[in-house]
């Protein structure tokens, strides 16, 4: 237990806390996400619905599309007219 002798400290505590809860969560659902998909997709039928899927992030996808991108600002503020 936290002693709240100072309230910006305890903020920072609840905070890093938080934070820490929030990536560990991100974590397992990283980890289970095959599990999580199959679970999904059994109750979803049980209540005669379509699931909806999750988007998976593809990193090596994105990062190419990021780098597409800012090749192309390049070029386009070398075209500008000063």
């Amino acid at each position: 237990m936290v002693t709240r002798t100072d309230p910006e400290k305890h903020k920072a505590q609840v905070r890093n806390a938080n934070r820490a809860r929030y990536r560990a969560v991100q974590a397992l659902i990283a980890r289970h996400q095959g599990e999580f998909d199959v679970l999904y997709a059994t109750e979803a039928a049980q209540f005669g619905v379509e699931p909806k899927p999750r988007e998976k992030v593809d990193a090596v996808a994105l990062q190419a599309q990021i780098n597409e991108l800012t090749t192309r600002l390049k070029r386009l503020k070398q075209d500008a007219p000063a």
